[in-house]
């Protein structure tokens, strides 16, 4: 399967199947970015701050992973921006902009 047509199924999937059963529960995903096998997402309404935000994200990699027949990685985009501020200031760089290192609450 091709890239792209990799890209179509995860939207397509996500669009169909996940989003109106998140939308039940008035909660919703949409995909941030796609890179290789890695799905960006951010989760909102219900889902944030949901105690059951992560087991939601491992059944819409399962389903996912079902329909394209191979492994993939749902990554909260929140989780993403924190890991890439935490590279900056490992290198001493800022993370965005101006913003000085360290301005970010980095999880452990």
């Amino acid at each position: 399967m091709s890239q792209e047509a990799f890209e179509a199924k995860v939207l397509e999937i996500i669009e169909t199947t996940i989003r109106p059963r998140l939308r039940k529960d008035n909660g919703d995903i949409s995909v941030v970015r796609i890179e290789e096998n890695k799905i960006f997402v951010d989760m909102t309404g219900a889902c944030v701050g949901c105690q059951l935000a992560s087991v939601t994200l491992m059944g819409v990699q399962q389903k996912i992973m079902e329909a394209v027949g191979k492994p993939v990685r749902i990554i909260p985009a929140h989780a993403a921006d924190h890991q890439l501020a935490a590279k900056a200031k490992q290198v001493g760089a800022s993370p965005v902009g101006t913003a000085p290192v360290g301005a970010y609450a980095v999880p452990a």
